[in-house]
């Protein structure tokens, strides 16, 4: 029989390292055809926003690899604006592109960081099948104009060399209305601004029992490259020996969210992808305590009750509705389920 995981591994899993193996989350599959059209379209500056939490940057990530399993061979960049003051803007706009280009070489004059941000990038096209650039760009809410003129400063330079920029971006949602703002009465011409993000997709998090049972499932059947074990199997060995699965436990963890109402509430809202996987992480840290013995359907409620209580789920949950963001739905009525007296 498989041996427990142990604990000190945990941190290096997928699961628990946010740079590794990003999931095709409900979120990641809806956006993704999205993000195709654009590309195939060349409408470049479709962006998406959401709320602290509800995994943009991770959907980020993981419509990158999709894309470049799409299209094989093209080139791709991940790119994030930071925010703080800047004692040279400009400058430091090219020293980023440089960081996300790859470049380990940043000293120099303004003009000839420019110089080679631009060569980077067109160097790579060059070599690509596909005369594309797609950049994702993430926390487009704390880009300063001169980020953006320095996003058009390589759209120009890339097309003159034959090559096209399509930027898909994302930001947060309470940011991106001052942010366009910002642009205007940074003397940012409209049409400039839009090519970095003019357009607003739609973005879901999670609203559903169904995206909560397809992202459990995702989890019980994603294998790490190495040993061929599920991701559950990782930190539940014996039990998912046994036949536990993630997937089954849909019903415990809504359960667990209180009264029909405060269900209804919370899926309207939205549940924040970050939110979501914190809980999953310490729900299997609890039942791991367990592993070798019986796990009844109490003690599941009572780790997913722990899991959300020490996650500050529901104050994420309730941050999100006061800051005014609802990017959910109505789930459907859903027969059987647990419920529990109280409030969440």
């Amino acid at each position: 029989m498989q041996q427990p995981a142990w604990r000190g591994d945990w941190s290096a899993h997928p699961l628990c390292e946010s740079t590794k193996e990003p999931l095709a989350t409900p979120a990641v599959v809806r956006m993704f055809p999205q993000a195709m059209r654009a590309l195939r379209t060349g409408l470049s500056g479709r962006y998406f926003v959401g709320a602290h939490r509800d995994g943009i940057t991770r959907t980020l990530f993981a419509l990158q690899s999709m894309v470049e399993r799409a299209i094989p061979g093209v080139v791709t960049a991940y790119h994030s604006f930071s925010r703080g003051k800047r004692a040279d803007p400009l400058r430091h706009a090219y020293l980023s592109f440089l960081q996300s280009g790859n470049c380990t070489l940043l000293t120099g004059k303004t003009e000839d960081l420019r110089i080679r941000a631009s060569q980077r990038f067109v160097s790579a096209g060059r070599v690509s099948p596909k005369p594309l650039i797609i950049l994702l760009a993430d926390n487009v809410q704390d880009s300063v104009p001169e980020d953006v003129l320095a996003v058009d400063d390589l759209r120009h330079e890339l097309a003159r060399n034959g090559i096209s920029l399509t930027v898909l971006a994302a930001g947060h949602s309470l940011g991106m209305r001052t942010w366009i703002d910002n642009m205007s009465s940074g003397g940012i011409e409209t049409s400039v601004r839009k090519q970095l993000a003019g357009i607003e997709l739609p973005f879901t998090p999670i609203a559903s029992r169904a995206d909560l049972k397809a992202i459990l499932a995702l989890i019980d059947t994603t294998t790490s490259d190495d040993t061929g074990e599920t991701w559950t199997s990782f930190f539940l060995p014996q039990q998912t020996a046994r036949g536990f699965l993630l997937a089954n436990e849909v019903g415990n963890f809504v359960g667990c969210l209180g009264s029909q109402e405060n269900v209804n509430r919370i899926f309207s809202t939205g549940i924040p992808q970050g939110a979501f996987f914190d809980s999953v992480r310490l729900y299997l840290d609890s039942a791991a305590e367990n592993d070798g013995g019986i796990i009844n359907e109490e003690m599941k409620r009572a780790f997913w009750a722990t899991a959300l209580h020490d996650s500050g789920f529901f104050d994420l949950v309730e941050d999100k509705a006061l800051d005014g963001v609802r990017n959910g739905s109505m789930p459907e009525p859903c027969e059987g389920q647990f419920t529990t007296t109280g409030e969440a």
